[in-house]
């Protein structure tokens, strides 16, 4: 299928159209050619917003690389302050580490709750076996409000308890703090606790949202090629990782696949949307606002989810470790994803900026996005994954490097703006070298 670009209004319309849909015009014969010649140098200069086929999606993501000149534009040489305090993040994976040394027997919940049961009276015991039998309509959920305390043997909480959201506000407020303490002279509480608020809940509804519209194109199918369809296409697959990831069946790559193209991109995407949104308006942030706002956005991510968790798979359940890592090593995990990818973020404006326009300007932008996430995301995938496997000693691994690749991006940006200059001479500007 050809495209071409109207001689009028340079819309992109069909090559078999006899009238350009936008402007009525009427196309001859020498208006097609010379429209689907114009279409394809376009692609080729890598101007054009319109997909055809592999080699626009080449030029696309060729065009998207920056060159080094391109971000030294957007740091200006700094007064050679450095601030490492974020090294402090590591402190975070410490309840991770803890995790690992707990004894497997008190992790293993069917062993705690048959320990449970084992202590009631025989009379309860035997209400609690025949209540949930094969038979019974009797939920895990009933089962463990049926015991003392609402938990069973060493669980932290009560399967209704509600003291978890006194930890997440613990968190988001040690987390807020320790923002504004890695860079003093930048940090806007209002901006951090807003983009932290925004993802937490807004975010999250989105993502749920596209959750569930991924699922709807399961089972579906759509024939021709058009943009649209592989737009459709594209969603379906994310919806398609989302069922690969989460099915217990699957073995270590189909499960990998499928939580760093469902999970992995979904999330980090919805954690960039506050940076997104800020460069799409044309706010000028310097690459130390992206990175607070990254993690910012990370952090308020990571502690909706926690709250969510807890609900729905903690209270009642799980020991008190988990609850740490849940609400100190996840939250860091998120916000140094989200950090990375917000100061990729910032290297790539450019990208970010370009207005959208209609199914395969939407296309362009997904990968542009990709572009962006795609360190975080496979971090991301990699970390779910071998925690699905019971890999822990291999997840601490990816959490240790996921550190490491947010310390990589922010060095690189303190030694460009450590960079020599050159002073001016005889009324020239003065030069930067690199």
């Amino acid at each position: 299928m050809k495209f071409l670009r109207c001689p009028s209004c340079n819309e992109v319309i069909f090559a078999s159209a006899t009238e350009c849909r936008y402007c009525g015009r009427t196309l001859t014969p020498v208006d097609v050619e010379n429209g689907v010649q114009l279409y394809q140098s376009q692609i080729r200069q890598r101007q054009g917003p319109e997909l055809n086929d592999m080699q626009d999606v080449k030029a696309l993501l060729k065009r998207s690389k920056v060159s080094d000149s391109e971000v030294l534009d957007r740091v200006p040489a700094g007064d050679g302050t450095v601030y490492r305090r974020y090294w402090l993040l590591l402190l975070a994976l410490i309840p991770m580490f803890f995790l690992l040394k707990t004894p497997a027997g008190e992790r293993d919940v069917l062993q705690r709750l048959a320990s449970s049961v084992s202590r009631l009276p025989e009379q309860e015991q035997a209400k609690l076996k025949d209540a949930f039998s094969k038979d019974s309509q009797m939920t895990f959920d009933e089962l463990i409000m049926a015991l003392p305390g609402h938990r069973i043997e060493n669980a932290h909480l009560g399967r209704d308890s509600r003291k978890h959201w006194l930890y997440a506000l613990i968190s988001a407020v040690v987390f807020l703090v320790f923002l504004i303490f890695v860079f003093p002279s930048v940090a806007k509480p209002v901006d951090l606790t807003t983009a932290g608020l925004f993802t937490g809940t807004a975010g999250i509804l989105l993502l749920l949202g596209f959750q569930i519209a991924a699922a709807f194109t399961q089972g579906l199918w759509l024939r021709g090629a058009s943009v649209v369809t592989l737009l459709f296409y594209i969603v379906k697959f994310i919806g398609y990782s989302y069922t690969a990831a989460l099915d217990p069946s699957n073995g270590f790559l189909l499960s990998c696949i499928g939580f760093t193209f469902g999970v992995g991109f979904c999330e980090e995407v919805c954690k960039m949307l506050p940076v997104i949104w800020r460069f799409r308006r044309g706010v000028e942030l310097e690459w130390r606002c992206a990175l607070l706002l990254g993690l910012a956005s990370g952090a308020g991510f990571g502690v909706s989810e926690g709250i969510t968790y807890a609900s729905n798979y903690y209270n009642g359940i799980q020991t008190v470790g988990i609850y740490g890592v849940r609400f100190i090593s996840c939250v860091a995990l998120h916000s140094m994803w989200s950090a990375a990818a917000a100061i990729t973020a910032f290297e790539r404006q450019r990208l970010v900026k370009e207005p959208i326009k209609g199914a395969a300007g939407m296309v362009q932008y997904v990968l542009y996005l990709l572009t962006i996430v795609a360190v975080p995301m496979v971090l991301h995938g990699f970390y779910d994954t071998l925690l699905k496997k019971q890999m822990d000693v291999s997840a601490l691994g990816i959490a240790f490097a996921s550190f490491v690749w947010m310390s990589f991006k922010i060095e690189r940006f303190f030694r460009l703006e450590s960079r020599p200059t050159v002073p001016a001479v005889n009324g020239m500007p003065e030069q930067t070298t690199v």
